[in-house]
């Protein structure tokens, strides 16, 4: 499994040190910004899947690069854990305020920042695997979370349409096409390309499980016009054709 990219943002060397150490012990992949500026440079190009974040820097301070942080749909999402020395009550409100998922005062202790870092990695695994799995049972909460269930929606809706492309989506939830494809790459990893197909993928395996139609029928229903690409596809992604399924089920 590929390991998890995480940007730390701290012009304190010695603390950057320290954190690489710890998340490189722990297989995290470590990217490393002295400024907000230069972190907001590297967190658009690389994309992160967390950010720890010092709010005292030079040229850009950690406020200032999460309001702008925010302000980008395709990382809206990022979860982002602040290192700090200010510690009042108001000092965590405006943090929080400006989009900090996690607040934790210096000295910190690692043990407790490692937790911290796999829970919100955790949980944003467990979002997006609750919404994928099961879309109408999630009660959208983020606008993460939202999206994925509106677009979701449109799928379940025009499932059987095979001419289903980027353009009709984006026109339809009234996104931009860039924003669509940024939004679903940055949630779930995927291309638009790839989730759509996927979604018929897990649509198909329904109909299979409920014993609902032959191979051929399941296929059409799913949205895949060519018996033997949806067959291909499917293989691919459950390691057993539709058929063998079929069998086991029987």
């Amino acid at each position: 499994m590929k390991p998890k990219h995480i940007l730390v943002i701290e012009d304190d060397k010695q603390i950057v040190e320290s954190l690489r150490d710890l998340l490189e012990i722990c297989d995290y992949d470590v990217e490393i910004a002295l400024n907000g500026l230069n972190g907001l440079s590297k967190a658009r190009s690389k994309k992160p899947d967390a950010i720890i974040l010092d709010l005292m820097m030079p040229v850009m301070d950690g406020l200032e690069f999460l309001k702008e942080l925010r302000k980008d749909e395709s990382m809206s999402h990022t979860p982002v854990i602040v290192l700090t020395a200010k510690h009042t009550f108001d000092d965590k409100i405006e943090g929080y305020e400006s989009g900090a998922d996690h607040y934790l005062t210096k000295p910190f202790e690692h043990k407790e920042l490692l937790l911290v870092l796999e829970n919100l990695l955790s949980r944003r695994e467990l979002m997006t695997k609750r919404i994928l799995s099961s879309p109408d049972k999630v009660f959208a909460t983020s606008k993460d979370e939202k999206f994925l269930a509106e677009l979701r929606g449109f799928l379940m809706d025009n499932i059987q349409d095979d001419k289903l492309d980027l353009d009709i989506i984006a026109d339809n939830l009234s996104y931009s096409r860039s924003s669509v494809q940024k939004k679903v790459k940055a949630i779930t990893g995927k291309s638009i390309s790839q989730f759509v197909r996927e979604f018929r993928l897990e649509y198909a395996m329904q109909l299979i499980k409920s014993n609902a139609a032959n191979v051929k029928e399941i296929a059409f229903e799913s949205g895949f016009h060519s018996h033997a690409y949806f067959s291909k596809c499917f293989r691919e992604v459950y390691g057993k054709t539709p058929k063998e399924v079929i069998q086991e089920n029987n």
